[in-house]
């Protein structure tokens, strides 16, 4: 143990402490190189005993290596930098990090949700930063190319001018067609008032059956009338009503005149209707009921029911099915001389026709009328051999046609 007194005190301290470091040198120094004499003295200096640095443990110290007491100034300050350290590390305790931490009762604390759209405010002014920069990048470049101005310049003015002239153009168009409309319209007022265009003469053309009177009458037109106001679709069907008219045309003769042109239907054949007569043309059509027989064919076996024998009406589908083989047969008859001859024609069987010959006293079977130019040809050479005797002819059959006279 070392004293307690004075030097001797330090010298025992120094000389513990100097002898355990020298074991630790000894044991360093075999595996290191031997080195000069100054770095000796060197490293005897650096392994005194510091007691200012060193904390000995049962020795007590000798009042000569006391520290000095720092002054009140450097003492103050040091303890406000104490105090700053402490605070910032509360402070930094107390913090809540929202990312890290899972807080009870709370939904979304403000400060937290505030930090976010910033970011995009951020973003956002970064991003207007940078388009104010090309812009005035773009607005260098033009500046630098005055010749991209001129021709945008050149560009909008053209532009304006065809937008103008479009304009224009349309104005004029309707300033015309406002001209054309006042022009007209101030032409019909004069000629639907004027007193120069009255109807004063009524012309008709083209009747033979019916009268000029009675189709004026059907035609509604009154004289002292006005030209311009008379419909033409009226008065062609107002004539119509007739059923002998067939086509009506209208015209104006300006300034007072009215022209009427007719075409007539002209009875063709006779159907018996009791004790009268009726009159149809080739189309089927009535056209009048009459006690007056016509030397016209009889048409027999007709299926239309006499209720709808009426003027202006047509037979049923049937019948004027069989009035167009009808046609066929009367037109080859003129080509051979025999239709004066004929006075009635039987429809009754589509399949067999029957001709009847009054003057002649024969009866003809012509069956369905197929090729009946040589079923005519024929009954002409029939008819002159018969020379006038009464009988029955049969055509039906094409390879057996025979004439058979009739017995007393």
């Amino acid at each position: 143990m070392a004293k307690k007194h004075g030097k001797e005190q330090d010298l025992d301290f120094f000389y513990m402490n100097h002898k355990e470091e020298k074991k630790k040198g000894k044991r360093a120094m075999e595996h290191r190189p031997k080195k000069r004499e100054k770095n000796k003295n060197q490293q005897d200096k650096e392994d005194k005993f510091n007691f200012d640095d060193e904390i000995v443990i049962g020795v007590n110290v000798n009042p000569e290596f006391k520290k000095r007491e720092p002054s009140k100034a450097i003492q103050k300050k040091r303890k406000k930098e104490k105090q700053k350290r402490v605070n910032e590390q509360n402070e930094n305790k107390d913090r809540i990090n929202l990312d890290n931490e899972i807080i009870i009762g709370v939904d979304v604390l403000p400060n937290h949700n505030e930090d976010k759209p910033k970011k995009k405010k951020q973003v956002n002014s970064k991003n207007k930063v940078n388009n104010k920069k090309e812009n005035r990048k773009k607005g260098q470049k033009n500046l630098k190319n005055p010749k991209t101005v001129q021709e945008k310049v050149k560009k909008e003015t053209e532009q304006e001018r065809e937008k103008r002239i479009k304009r224009n153009r349309r104005i004029k168009s309707v300033l015309k067609l406002l001209l054309l409309l006042f022009v007209f319209s101030g032409i019909a007022v004069f000629l639907m008032t004027s007193p120069m265009f009255n109807i004063t003469e009524i012309e008709v053309n083209g009747n033979s059956k019916i009268t000029k009177e009675q189709i004026v009458s059907l035609s509604n037109i009154q004289l002292n009338e006005n030209i311009y106001r008379l419909s033409k679709k009226k008065v062609e069907e107002a004539v119509k009503q007739n059923a002998y008219v067939q086509n009506v045309t209208i015209k104006r003769k300006i300034p007072n005149k009215v022209q009427i042109d007719v075409t007539e239907r002209t009875p063709e054949y006779i159907l018996l209707f009791g004790n009268a007569y009726v009159y149809i043309d080739k189309q089927g059509y009535i056209l009048e009921i009459s006690d007056v027989k016509l030397e016209l064919p009889i048409l027999t076996g007709y299926q239309t029911k006499e209720e709808n024998l009426v003027p202006g009406e047509r037979l049923q589908e049937e019948d004027l099915e069989k009035l167009n083989t009808v046609l066929k047969i009367v037109e080859s008859s003129k080509n051979y001389n025999l239709y004066s001859v004929i006075t009635q024609i039987n429809i009754a069987n589509k399949n067999d026709y029957v001709l009847v010959l009054e003057s002649k006293q024969v009866t003809v079977y012509l069956g369905d009328a197929e090729n009946i130019n040589d079923r005519m040809l024929v009954l002409q050479k029939m008819l002159e051999t018969e020379n006038e005797n009464a009988g029955e002819a049969f055509l039906k059959d094409k390879e057996r046609m025979f004439f058979r006279r009739k017995t007393e």
